[in-house]
C-alpha cells in the first residue's frame, strides 16, 4: 500500500522540521487530507507541544496502513534526447541562436506549431525524485530514490530576424494558456477558411457540474469552417451524428489537465463542453481560429 505526500520537507538533527499542506493518496483510492491552515511552518521538534501528537499519529497511521511512502525532491534538470541521451538546452542562446539553428540541432524534438515566431520541441524531462520510505515499523526504512519523468515541451521564441529570444519549458497541462500568451505577442497571421480545417481528436461532449453525463464520441474530427465548428465522431462510435456549433458559441478555450476544454454556450446542458485530446501543433491552430471568429473565447487563457 503506497502514500503520495507532494510537499517540501525540511530535515535537521531533530528531525523533520515542517510541511504544508501533506495528502496522503491510498492505493486503494481513499484520499485522507490533512489541511494546515497556517502558512507557517509546522515544528515537530522534540520540544513542541505537536510532537507526541504528531508522534502518536504517525504510529496510528503507520500500524493501520503500513506500507510505503513517496516524496519529492527537487533536482537538478535532466532531458533526454534522441535514443534517450542527455542533451543541454543551455546551448540555445537567446539574442544569438537562430531559428536555423534550433530546427538543425532540435529537429528531432518539432511539434510543427505553424508559427515562424516559435517553435516547441516536445520530449522527455525530469526535474525531481521521488523518495521512498517503507512505514509500519518503529523506524520508518529508506527506500532509496528514483527520477520521475514527463514529456514537456521547450517553447523558443524569435523576433523578426528569426533570432531566438527567450526560451521556457511547459508541461501538457499549462499548454493553452502559454500559446495563447504566445499568439497575444506574436500576433500570427489569419488562417485561410476558405477550405475547413480538419483536425483528429479525442472527443468527449459533456455537461457541467454538478450533473455530469457524457456522451463519449471517440476518435473523431474537429472541422473548423468560417461559418461553424463542427465535431465529427468517426463512423464506428455510438453517438455517430455530428455536432454543429457557430462561432458565437465557443466561449472558452482552457487546459483541463492533460486534455483540452472548449466551452459551449446556447446548447443542451448534456453538450456544454467538449473536452478534447489535442498537441501544441493543433491547440495553435484553433487558438488563431478563436482569435478570429470568437476572441472572447480566450481572453480568459492569455
Amino acid at each position: 500500500m503506497c502514500f503520495w505526500w507532494p510537499t517540501k520537507l525540511r530535515l535537521n538533527n531533530s528531525g523533520i522540521m515542517g510541511c504544508h499542506n501533506p495528502l496522503f493518496r491510498l492505493a486503494a483510492g481513499q484520499t485522507v487530507l490533512l489541511h494546515v491552515e497556517s502558512r507557517q511552518m509546522v515544528n515537530f521538534s522534540r520540544r513542541s507541544p505537536l510532537w507526541k501528537s504528531a508522534l502518536l499519529s504517525a504510529m496510528l497511521l503507520s500500524v493501520a496502513t503500513s506500507g510505503c511512502v513517496k516524496v519529492p525532491v527537487r533536482v537538478p534538470a535532466k532531458t533526454e534526447g534522441p535514443e534517450g541521451k542527455l542533451v543541454d538546452p543551455s546551448t540555445i542562446q537567446p539574442g544569438t541562436t537562430t531559428r536555423e539553428q534550433v530546427l538543425r540541432d532540435w529537429g528531432w524534438s518539432d511539434s510543427h506549431v505553424d508559427s515562424e515566431r516559435l517553435f516547441v520541441g516536445s520530449m522527455r524531462r525530469s526535474t525531481r525524485k521521488d523518495t521512498g520510505f517503507y512505514v509500519g515499523a518503529a523506524i520508518p526504512v529508506y527506500m532509496g530514490n528514483e527520477r520521475e519523468w514527463e514529456i514537456q515541451n521547450l517553447f523558443l521564441e524569435f523576433d523578426e530576424k528569426g533570432v531566438v529570444t527567450k526560451g521556457y519549458f511547459v508541461s501538457d497541462f499549462h499548454l493553452v494558456h502559454e500559446l495563447a500568451s504566445c499568439a497575444a505577442r506574436t500576433s500570427p497571421p489569419a488562417l485561410d477558411l476558405s477550405k475547413a480545417i480538419r483536425i483528429k481528436s479525442n472527443i468527449n461532449l459533456k455537461s457541467l457540474p454538478p450533473v455530469f453525463h457524457s456522451h463519449y464520441m471517440g476518435n473523431g474530427t474537429l472541422v473548423l469552417a468560417a461559418d461553424a465548428l463542427e465535431f465529427h465522431p468517426d463512423s464506428e462510435a455510438a453517438n455517430n451524428h455530428p455536432v454543429r456549433v457557430a462561432p458565437h458559441q465557443l466561449k472558452g478555450f482552457r487546459d483541463c489537465g492533460k486534455d483540452k476544454c472548449l466551452e459551449l454556450g446556447g446548447m443542451s446542458r448534456d453538450y456544454s463542453i467538449a473536452e478534447l485530446s489535442l498537441g501544441p501543433a493543433d491547440v495553435f491552430t484553433i487558438l488563431r481560429y478563436l482569435r478570429q471568429l470568437a476572441p472572447s473565447a480566450i481572453s480568459s487563457a492569455e
